[in-house]
């Protein structure tokens, strides 16, 4: 799909996302196509408008992937985030997180008991919201606004560099001297999720619905038929939709195993009905993700019982 873009040497202005990134061949290469594929949505305005309501939607499920490699009980498989942070950027965040679901149900993750072993420290919700909001905020603002090839190809590095500014903010602020519990700076960040999310979707899908019924919102969501003819502006749009059905799809499939009980299989169950349509999958996940957490935060732990 890129191929053309990426021809093996330059060709000046002809191939603008061929240029020296690195200063490494392969590198540059590797990063071309990546840049082209993403300019395939940032260079008209149905794909960029489609990009910006995807990165909003996905930002609570990579919230609650940092979240759960900071448990003292967490499975080696969810000890690494970083891991599927840059899964996310090579192969896909639907592909990435069609798996992350399976292992993460199948461990007993998904419906652990809340305990001194699941609480997140203070620290460690701080660095989150702070890698959250400068590696991954910031960039994805300035590639989205701005549309610069190089910008691009540095937001394609964002999982690496939310995590080393989470990882400099727990110089500061360590985690042996913020050890409390970090449920309020959680429920802050999920809080936050979920109206960035909501306003979106209202903004940006709702009008849609009511402009054009069910065929408008078909055509946001649902990949159009392609064939031999089809360009790659439309090509990437089709690529993208079907990065967040997969992605987000599994991620709020994945939340009925959140539930203890049948009672709260059916709350789960009747929140994605309601909600989904009216606040999209990010606000509907940033719910459920909230609700979980507060079930794995204790109002009295031991750690704040010794503060």
């Amino acid at each position: 799909m890129a191929e053309p873009a990426c021809p093996a040497v330059s060709l000046g202005s002809a191939t603008p996302y061929r240029i020296a990134y690195s200063g490494i061949d392969g590198v540059d290469k590797a990063l071309c196509t990546l840049v082209a594929v993403f300019h395939g949505a940032l260079d008209n305005e149905t794909g960029r408008k489609f990009l910006q309501y995807f990165l909003t939607q996905g930002g609570p499920v990579m919230a609650m992937v940092s979240l759960e490699g900071c448990r003292r009980n967490r499975h080696i498989l969810f000890a690494f985030p970083i891991i599927y942070g840059i899964l996310m950027q090579v192969v896909s965040f639907g592909a990435t997180f069609s798996f992350y679901w399976a292992p993460f149900i199948a461990s007993g993750a998904a419906t652990v008991a809340g305990s001194k072993d699941t609480i997140v420290s203070k620290a460690d919700a701080q660095a989150i919201v702070f890698g959250q909001l400068i590696g991954f905020g910031i960039p994805t603002v300035a590639m989205v606004t701005m549309t610069d090839p190089s910008v691009t190809a540095l937001w394609q590095f964002v999982p690496v560099i939310a995590s080393a500014l989470a990882s400099v903010h727990l110089l500061f602020r360590s985690r042996v001297k913020h050890s409390q519990s970090g449920w309020t700076d959680i429920r802050n960040m999920y809080i936050v999720m979920f109206i960035l999310g909501a306003i979106t979707h209202l903004v940006m899908v709702v009008p849609k619905v009511k402009g054009a019924g069910v065929e408008g919102l078909k055509n946001f969501f649902i990949p159009a038929p392609t064939d031999s003819s089809t360009g790659m502006e439309q090509l990437v749009l089709n690529l993208l939709q079907y990065d967040m059905l997969f992605g987000m799809g599994s991620s709020l499939l994945a939340t009925f195993w959140f539930a203890h009980n049948t009672q709260q299989f059916r709350a789960i169950q009747m929140w994605i009905i309601a909600a989904l349509p009216i606040l999209g999958p990010g606000a509907t996940f940033a719910a459920i993700a909230l609700w979980r957490e507060s079930r794995l935060h204790p109002t009295v732990t031991e750690t704040e019982k010794a503060k």
